[in-house]
């Protein structure tokens, strides 16, 4: 089953903000857990452009734990009511279709082919 949380910020916020406190915590994973499996787990995010919003995927204990640790830095730099977040799990419908979120969310924290 497939998860996201969706963390939204204050217009203002700076993406550069946003991203080095997503790349904060797949580093911090990458301590905890090792880099080739932080690597294999597929751990993906998107911070939607122009927009004060960031896509986790949280469908395996790596990205839960990269949600976490982004969530605590977030908390730390930014305030405690400085964010909000919307856990989202896709369940799929007989007809295949996402009943929750758009298929586009799906392909956006996909990691690329190699």
């Amino acid at each position: 089953m497939k998860a996201v949380c969706t963390f939204t910020f204050p217009k203002n916020t700076s993406r550069d903000i946003i991203e080095s406190a997503v790349n904060s915590a797949i580093f911090t994973a990458e301590c905890v857990f090792g880099k080739p499996k932080v690597k294999v787990s597929g751990v993906a995010y998107y911070v939607v452009a122009d927009d004060s919003r960031c896509v986790i995927d949280v469908s395996n204990q790596i990205g839960e734990y990269v949600a976490q640790v982004f969530t605590g830095i977030v908390m730390n730099t930014l305030g405690d009511d400085a964010l909000q977040v919307r856990r989202s799990v896709d369940v799929e419908k007989q007809s295949g279709q996402s009943a929750n979120l758009p298929q586009d969310i799906w392909q956006l924290v996909q990691p690329p082919d190699l």
